[in-house]
């Protein structure tokens, strides 16, 4: 009996189109970093300030890679990349991006590490209630609050 699976293509990661004044802004908090590192004779962290700043600005200026996803009765596969089984896993949501079906949701995984840390993928709305269906015959829904890190990261549009 073959398995039955889910298969789609999305981004790695949920993109924000930035606009000159999203640069501007983040180039005037790295020179105002930059000087108060140098007017307090810091420049070892004037150093690290250029070295994040350029970082921060060429990450966020990265267009995400499309990935193919694989769900079947084994796991979640990242094509030719991964798999995370469903028995290293403890639960799983679903974080609609969109109130619309065309745009992206978020399928969340929980590991079962001591750190209960999570893999996010995103695919897209109208999959969704499908997606949740089959995954719900291997692990529970949990709750998933997102961190503050990932409020911000939102806000900001990293």
């Amino acid at each position: 009996m073959p398995e039955k699976e889910i298969s789609w293509s999305a981004p790695e990661f949920e993109h924000h189109q930035k606009d000159a004044r999203w640069y501007l802004v983040s180039a005037f908090f790295i020179i105002l970093f930059l000087a108060l590192a140098v007017w307090q004779g810091n420049f070892l962290f004037a150093i690290f300030v250029v070295m994040a700043g350029i970082l921060f600005l060429r990450f966020g200026a990265q267009a995400p890679h499309s990935l193919d996803f694989r769900l079947t009765d084994a796991g979640l596969e990242i094509v030719g990349k991964k798999l995370y089984n469903y028995e290293t896993l403890s639960g799983f949501a679903v974080h609609r991006l969109d109130v619309h079906d065309d745009g992206f949701s978020e399928l969340i995984l929980k590991r079962k590490h001591r750190l209960g840390t999570y893999f996010k993928a995103l695919m897209p709305s109208s999959r969704v209630e499908e997606a949740r269906i089959f995954i719900n015959k291997h692990l529970p829904e949990i709750e998933y609050e997102a961190s503050l890190v990932e409020h911000l990261s939102r806000f900001f549009k990293f």
